[in-house]
């Protein structure tokens, strides 16, 4: 509130419309807080314009950008007059709006959703398109629906399209030019890949398929089959799906069969994270173990993975890998796509040679990436219903070719085909069928009703089901309620947090090996949803840590000996998980990953404290021999040595996607945060394998489960439209 009160001390002659010199190149700032922000906090009033400081100099820069420029192109260079304010005012309103727009993560504005620019500019919906095209510093691309226009665009490399505007207007929303140029930049090379499916089918590969996805007993179709297959006749693919259903299994066999067509297959795995990349890997070399068996082939499958920022070489200087410079692949797969944010996106598929395959894994139902864009929603149109499924259908002539090439009767697709399909639902395929969560799986049912936006079989779920456990949300610490649910909640919750770290800890007390304490560390996992707040990340680890060292479970005040007693003041203790919060690439480590401080030999023999890591390749070389993983495939360093990290017996919801635990804890807040929503309720869910746990009250887990995330982009639109 301070800082809206000081609204009213600005010199009213800043103010007074009248006195404002417009051309004398002096700061806006005191006008657009005046008019944006005059009235905020009061009950009648929306809270939309609690202008950040980024919002402001964005609005006073380019506002003083737009005059200049508009003064240089004036012939007569008169002085602004009072309907060049309200174009000002409207200017700087749909900056404002945009800026905040981006810190949600959305890459765009919806022009026809600016519900409260009336009443903030004056100026209505239907005019404000004129409005924009009479503005220097906008440029406004014409393209119509289903027209050649649109056929046109896709066919446009966008460093061939040199945009000297810092906006952009293109079917009725409103960009930066930044995230129009990558969306552009997406939209260009996926559409060059869609153009050059093939359409004869080779019988070769079709044996190959047929051996490699031997037929099942379900009613629905062998999906992991379709999957390889449509992949096989795309240079764009998305394969989707939850929890369970196969993406690294049909992937590996996806591999087996491009590598029987083309044995010398240069092929690149990645994932945004080095968690994720790793556990990629790992979900591989299992599939490939059995695969290897009745298909030799399946040994050219790779065995190592990068992320994706060290797949481009980023540099502190940008990317090594650019369209000037592409990436030496034939095929390069995408594991947990719904973390990889608009710009990343751009800058992997700008690296793409023109000839190389590009396959996506991931779920579209989980939280999108932190930062800007939903690419991975987007790609697959999330939320579209054909045919009494979430999901697009095929194009006929597809699934004809789908038939054949994975020996299906004929008309067998039939009911998968979806009327006038786009051409990008081609590249799609979504998995339906869970192996890992059976009919008496709680997790996979709460999942599925969480998704749905049902909160009445949500609740039903935790009462049918024993592995699925519901609790009301956690006090306060020094909370005064003593009441029945709150109390069997605190000891539910102590509980789990001892039997799920007691193991790994108990394990280190032991003389186990740093390998194995990793791997127990990975048994159990609390979750947030916020950092801040008694139920946030900061408040929960302290929790947990004074809890543990209650039960002696941890000795924080004996843990640094003499060589380390410089750490005592940083916290550092035996059995300190941390989580990595910057990527550190001379010393590989990445956002994401998770090391646990241990007492282990120096150099010189004695004892000291270092931070154990799983190094990335541990997966391939546990797979040959676990020996060997245990004594070589773990780094330990020096806590000094760490980039940023902090403690990680909690993390977030956000931080936990690419990772799987046996048994997973969320503790939500007492009041609903926009934070909370469906997305983030189903990707905490699913990162169970064995249990789940949810200590919430009633009113923050409906809110959440009927809170669904939309992010405003002109992609979908572009691909499916």
């Amino acid at each position: 509130m301070t800082e809206h009160n000081n609204v009213t001390a600005i010199d009213q002659s800043a103010t007074d419309p009248k006195s404002i010199d417009f051309n004398a190149g002096k700061s806006l700032k005191p006008w657009i807080k005046s008019i944006f922000e005059k009235g905020i906090g009061y009950e009648n009033q929306s809270r939309e314009f609690n202008l950040k400081a980024i919002d402001l100099e964005l609005a006073n820069s380019l506002c003083l950008n737009e005059i200049s420029l508009s003064k240089k192109q004036s012939a007569k260079k008169q002085p602004i007059s009072t309907h060049d304010e309200t174009r000002l005012k409207l200017y700087a309103y749909l900056i404002i709006k945009l800026s905040q727009a981006l810190s949600r993560g959305e890459v765009c504005i919806e022009l026809s959703h600016l519900y409260d620019m009336p009443q903030k500019t004056g100026i209505s919906y239907t005019d404000v398109l004129g409005y924009l095209q009479s503005f220097t510093t906008v440029h406004a691309i014409d393209v119509v629906k289903n027209s050649a226009s649109l056929e046109q665009l896709s066919q446009q490399n966008p460093y061939d399209l040199v945009v000297n505007y810092p906006l952009v207007v293109m079917q009725g929303r409103l960009y930066f030019s930044r995230y129009w140029f990558y969306q552009q930049q997406v939209f260009y090379s996926i559409s060059a890949r869609l153009t050059e499916q093939k359409t004869t089918v080779n019988n070769e590969l079709s044996a190959t398929l047929q051996a490699l996805f031997p037929e099942t007993d379900n009613a629905q179709p062998n999906w992991q089959m379709l999957a390889a297959a449509n992949a096989c006749l795309n240079r764009f693919s998305v394969i989707t799906g939850g929890p369970g259903t196969g993406k690294t299994t049909t992937v590996t066999r996806l591999l087996a069969a491009l590598i029987s067509q083309q044995p010398n297959l240069r092929i690149a795995l990645a994932a945004p994270t080095g968690k994720a990349a790793a556990r990629l890997v790992e979900s591989i070399l299992a599939a490939k173990a059995k695969l290897a068996q009745t298909f030799p082939l399946a040994e050219k499958i790779p065995v190592s993975s990068f992320t994706l920022h060290r797949l481009l070489g980023w540099r502190p200087n940008g990317f090594s890998y650019n369209h000037k410079k592409t990436l030496p692949y034939d095929l390069v797969i995408i594991d947990e796509a719904s973390m990889v944010d608009l710009p990343m996106m751009a800058q992997l598929m700008e690296a793409l040679g023109e000839n190389t395959r590009l396959i996506l894994l991931g779920d579209k139902d989980q939280l999108a990436s932190v930062e800007a864009g939903s690419v991975l929603g987007d790609l697959c149109d999330s939320g579209v219903m054909v045919n009494g499924y979430h999901a697009h259908g095929l194009q006929a002539k597809r699934a004809k070719q789908l038939e054949t090439l994975c020996g299906l009767q004929q008309d067998h697709l039939n009911q998968y085909v979806e009327a006038n399909a786009p051409l990008m639902a081609n590249s799609l395929t979504q998995l339906r069928v869970s192996h890992r969560f059976t009919s008496e799986s709680g997790i996979g049912k709460l999942a599925a009703a969480v998704n749905a936006g049902q909160f009445k079989q949500v609740q039903q779920s935790f009462l049918q089901y024993e592995d699925i456990h519901s609790y009301t949300c956690l006090a306060a610490p020094f909370s005064k309620d003593n009441s029945a649910g709150v109390v069997e909640a605190e000891q539910a919750w102590q509980q789990q947090v001892i039997n799920g770290y007691s193991q790994y800890l108990n394990a280190i007390e032991q003389g186990a090996c740093p390998y194995d304490v990793l791997q127990l560390f990975n048994e159990f996992q609390l979750l947030c949803a916020l950092r801040q707040g008694s139920s946030g990340l900061h408040a929960l680890n302290e929790r947990v840590q004074k809890l543990l060292q209650g039960r002696g479970l941890l000795n924080i005040d004996a843990s640094a000996n003499s060589r380390s007693a410089s750490l005592e003041q940083n916290r550092w203790y035996v059995g300190r998980p941390v989580m990595i919060s910057r990527n550190d690439y001379e010393l590989n480590l990445f956002n994401g990953d998770i090391g646990i401080a241990m007492m282990v030999a120096g150099n010189d023999g004695r004892q000291e404290l270092r931070v154990c890591f799983v190094a990335a390749d541990s997966s391939a070389k546990s797979a040959v021999n676990k020996s060997v993983a245990e004594k070589s495939n773990v780094r330990q360093l020096l806590p000094t040595r760490l980039p940023d990290h902090e403690t990680a017996f909690a993390m977030t919801v956000h931080k936990s996607q690419g990772s799987e635990f046996s048994d997973v804890a969320l503790v939500l807040p007492e009041n609903h945060s926009p934070v909370i929503s469906r997305e983030l309720i189903y990707t905490a869910i699913t990162r169970g394998k064995k249990s789940f746990s949810l200590y919430s009250n009633d009113e923050v887990l409906a809110a959440g489960v009927n809170s669904q995330i939309e992010r405003a982009s002109g992609l979908r639109d572009l691909l499916f439209n």
